[in-house]
């Protein structure tokens, strides 16, 4: 008998092979803080835009120990806790000084395949010939650099791109002033007009004459893209402004438009602010993709109404907390600019005045108090039990009492939302306000917001096959977020309570319930009643969740009966 020495391999009935796991996005951290800093610093602290920071010791070797930058880390890492507590850092993100370019993207909706655009450059009266919808980047380059104060101006992209044309410009001290326009070619009937007069449709858009006519029957005018209604087809424009016929009819308007002759909206977006002395808003917008943070404050009171406001306006945007301080007691005033947050609406940033009039210690003790308050307000843990807390009665650590808080004083920061450190019986405590809502509140609804979020995108990301589109598919998203919801009740953020919104949705009675037991109800529309149109896209359907926050006691009443 003879006997075989060929084996055949263990595959032929045995195949494995190891699927890894799928990477997933890491949970947002709340304990993050920049200090956006003017002080000026050493070689130490590198070339880069930002640097990170364990420790008050690290920021004085790069900024020397008498800068504010240092005396409000110094005061971030003394609190107990602080933003270690979460395994946060402090990130010192330098202002820009020099002059900085600014970039705006010019994006389409669609391919242009007809018509024409124009861009303005701080007015109408500067602005480029008629762009081709086939144009080239290097072709609206040079119209740019036509262009009174932005002769140094660069574009690259393409019209026909997803991301459309990306400009870079010089700064001439006038901010970001660039205005899209499409071009409208109308047909009319001997009409005169001059350029730059205005006339208006039936339905209310305004369009300004590009080139002067004078009994010809083409008018051109460049119309803003985001017109106020759709442009009729055929009807009579009246003269709102400047010199020209007082109407002029027309039969028939084209412009940039796609291949189904459906019109085209141009939108322009900001990227990077151009900037002589870069305010705190352009910064977040400059550094906001290069390193994670939450929390935002600079080495310096707000200078100006307009400062304030479009950080604010921009925070209330963004996923991360502002902090903004003062020792000027009309600031915190009705009408003042700390008060201005409340009554602006904007909860996302926080007024925390230190109002000492001592002028060798200001603006350094209102820049402490507010690097303490907000390091110990983001200190959070929240995967922890009753971790969450109010700033309302704590007492921070090198930090006295604000000696020029009075009751007056005390009582407008009550109104107008702004949260003081006082002297309580000679203990410093922090009082807090809620009238621009409760600085814990809105840090909770933050972290909360940004943990689901991760929890979706999760759900999604780390599955080696797919979730399918269906009710089991929604299910795996639904528990992602179940998990969130059922930390935040463990983290003392949320609590069983009774709903007593006006604003219902599912199954009503289910939301009560639910509110009643759990603390939190999740609801998502029947996969099976789903329009087709929305389902090829992939998309699921919506998803609301309703939480009853866990609130906190802060202040109270008793009364003493006696009995003789």
């Amino acid at each position: 008998m003879s006997t075989s020495s060929n084996q055949l391999p263990i595959s032929v009935v045995v195949n494995v092979s190891v699927a890894t796991p799928q990477t997933g996005a890491t949970e947002y951290n709340t304990s993050n803080i920049a200090i956006f800093s003017r002080d000026s610093y050493g070689p130490t602290f590198g070339t880069g835009s930002y640097k990170i920071y364990l420790s008050a010791s690290q920021v004085a070797t790069d900024f020397g120990s008498s800068s504010a930058t240092y005396l409000m880390a110094l005061q971030i890492f003394s609190q107990q806790p602080n933003i270690l507590n979460n395994q946060g850092y402090l990130v010192v993100i330098p202002f820009l000084t020099a002059a900085q370019d600014q970039q705006v993207l010019v994006g389409f909706n669609g391919n242009p395949a007809s018509g024409n655009f124009y861009i303005a450059y701080n007015g109408v009266s500067n602005i480029t010939s008629a762009i081709a919808h086939g144009a080239t980047a290097s072709t609206v380059q040079t119209d740019l650099q036509s262009l009174t104060g932005i002769s140094s101006a660069t574009c690259t992209g393409s019209i026909l791109s997803t991301t459309g044309l990306s400009i870079n410009s010089e700064v001439s001290g006038v901010g970001h002033p660039f205005t899209v326009y499409n071009q409208y070619l109308w047909t009319v009937s001997s009409a005169n007009a001059t350029t730059g007069a205005v006339y208006s449709d039936s339905n209310g858009n305004d369009h300004t004459v590009q080139l002067t006519i004078a009994g010809q029957t083409t008018l051109t005018t460049a119309s803003p893209s985001g017109v106020s209604g759709t442009v009729p087809v055929s009807g009579t424009l009246t003269k709102v402004s400047g010199t020209g016929d007082t109407t002029i009819t027309y039969s028939a308007w084209s412009t940039l438009s796609d291949s189904n002759s459906n019109p085209i909206t141009i939108s322009l977006t900001v990227v990077v602010p151009g900037s002589t002395n870069e305010t705190l808003d352009q910064a977040i917008l400059r550094t906001q993709s290069q390193v994670q943070y939450f929390g935002v404050m600079a080495n310096e009171v707000p200078p100006s109404q307009t400062y304030l406001t479009a950080a604010a306006s921009l925070i209330q945007t963004l996923n991360k907390i502002g902090f903004f301080t003062s020792f000027t007691s009309a600031d915190v005033q009705t009408g003042g600019l700390l008060a201005s947050l409340a009554s602006g609406g904007y909860t996302q940033s926080r007024a925390v005045p230190y109002l000492e009039t001592n002028s060798a210690n200001q603006p350094y003790t209102s820049l402490e108090y507010m690097a303490s308050y907000a390091s110990e307000l983001l200190s959070v843990n929240y995967g922890g039990s009753l971790t969450t807390i109010t700033m309302n009665l704590k007492s921070l650590s090198g930090v006295q009492a604000d000696p020029g808080l009075t009751t007056t004083l005390y009582n407008s920061c009550q109104s107008t939302g702004c949260d003081v450190y006082a002297n309580i019986q000679g203990i410093p405590k922090v009082l807090i306000s809620g009238a621009n809502d409760y600085s814990d509140n809105q840090v909770n609804l933050q972290w909360f917001a940004g943990a689901v979020q991760v929890a979706y995108f999760n759900a999604l990301a780390t599955t080696n096959t797919k979730v399918p589109q269906t009710e089991n598919g929604i299910n795996t998203i639904k528990a992602a977020i179940q998990q969130v919801c059922q930390q935040a009740v463990s983290n003392g953020f949320v609590a069983p309570g009774t709903w007593n919104s006006p604003t219902y949705f599912g199954n009503p009675a289910l939301l009560t319930a639910n509110i009643a037991q759990f603390g939190y109800y999740i609801y998502s529309s029947p996969i099976a009643s789903q329009l087709q149109s929305v389902r090829v896209q992939r998309i699921s359907p919506l998803i609301q969740i309703a939480v009853k926050y866990a609130g906190a006691l802060q202040s109270g009443s008793a009364i003493i009966y006696i009995n003789q």
